[in-house]
């Protein structure tokens, strides 16, 4: 989905328009959209203002009383913006100049607070088996493979069901651009078949290069090749290719994890992390079971665990937390997530309400909230 069509939210209850025009032929505000009228801290909104006017082009000029406002330029009519990292009342300014530079200003009014547990995300009785991010929007959700119910998504915005279904305990999203449409590939059950749906339709991908007796464990689509399709299992590193219809096994080694960095795909495996298609695939020769790669600056840094520690870039943290599992994620805030412990770059904290649960999976929207998934099924925000 386009980025900024996302469901129209018209925030009359905390918005305050205010119209100031410098002539009645100057532009004028007809509408202001929010994505979320009740933000967290440190969570991504995002913010469009629409026009109209006797004298285009618009330039448009955004301004916050606190938080972040991510990069834009002033031809763009939206705006996204980090909030803070304090609960509190904060403002949104958007002034638009018309050709012969008459103005209106729009000003948002939003509440921001703070985070808290929630734990009624689901049904009751119901479990959720495995999350996954929508990667492809800067305010995405995540989605939710619920045991013998439909996938379901969850945002700031909406948590419903969807036209899928499946119980996956792998699961992958891809955002088609022909059909313009997504497409969900999950696994449910030891062998070959990778189940792959779009809206009203479902299909078989066979992993043609894996064994029947094969798990597998992680998919991914190939950071600088999108018709490639990289499988991981339990025997080994497969890919298929697309424009081909060919399948072909990569290596010959256990595949934990398959994770698409800014760079390349990085696979976790029992001889290490590779980075598939890199001129030096190895990069480190660890038995690792997840990996989490970022850009900082001119570089990528690389997240792994590794005999129950959490590394990065092959050394070990200072300081470990007390619970180390499969899983890991990083807010907008900079936090690494595993489990339900979160380094601040000096300690490990965890969230009040999760003492004595078990989290396996820590999920953070491309939004910044935080989904955890709990051992017994139990889904949780923060």
């Amino acid at each position: 989905m386009c980025e900024v069509s996302v469901r129209k939210l018209l925030c009359s209850c905390i918005m305050m328009l205010t119209l100031l025009g410098c002539s009645s032929s100057g532009p004028h505000i007809n509408e202001a959209v929010i994505s979320d009228e009740n933000p967290l801290t440190t969570q991504r909104v995002l913010f469009q203002v629409y026009g109209l006017s006797d004298n285009y082009p618009f330039l448009y000029s955004w301004s916050a009383s606190g938080g972040e406002l991510e990069a834009w330029n002033e031809t763009q009519h939206f705006v996204y913006w980090i909030t803070p990292d304090a609960a509190g009342t904060y403002t949104v300014t958007c002034t638009v100049r018309d050709a012969e530079d008459n103005e209106s200003i729009a000003t948002f009014t939003i509440p921001v607070s703070g985070r808290t547990i929630v734990d009624d995300l689901l049904e009751p009785d119901t479990e959720a088996i495995r999350l996954i991010k929508q990667k492809d929007s800067r305010i995405g959700g995540i989605w939710a493979s619920v045991r013998g119910n439909a996938i379901r998504f969850l945002s700031s915005r909406v948590n419903e069901d969807t036209s899928w279904s499946g119980d996956f305990f792998v699961m992958m999203e891809a955002f088609d651009n022909i059909y313009y449409d997504y497409s969900l590939y999950g696994v449910e059950s030891q062998g070959k078949e990778i189940i792959v749906q779009r809206t009203g339709e479902q299909g078989t991908l066979t992993c043609k290069s894996c064994f029947h007796y094969d798990t597998i464990s992680a998919l991914a689509i190939d950071v600088i090749d999108p018709a490639l399709l990289w499988v991981g299992s339990d025997s080994g590193l497969h890919y298929y290719a697309s424009r081909t219809d060919t399948w072909a096994r990569y290596k010959f080694l256990e595949v934990n994890d398959l994770f698409e960095g800014p760079d390349y795909v990085y696979a976790a495996t029992d001889k290490g992390i590779y980075r598939l298609g890199a001129p030096q695939e190895l990069i480190y020769p660890e038995d690792t079971c997840t990996v989490y790669a970022r850009q900082d600056g001119d570089s990528v840094t690389v997240y792994s665990v590794s005999a129950s520690v959490v590394l990065k870039n092959g050394e070990a943290l200072p300081v470990q937390p007390d619970e180390v599992v499969c899983s890991l994620d990083m807010d907008l805030a900079g936090n690494l997530w595993c489990g339900k412990y979160f380094w601040n770059g000096s300690t490990w904290q965890v969230p009040e309400g999760l003492d004595g649960i078990r989290i396996t999976q820590s999920v953070v929207s491309n939004e910044g909230l935080v989904y955890l998934l709990s051992e017994n099924g139990s889904l949780f925000l923060w």
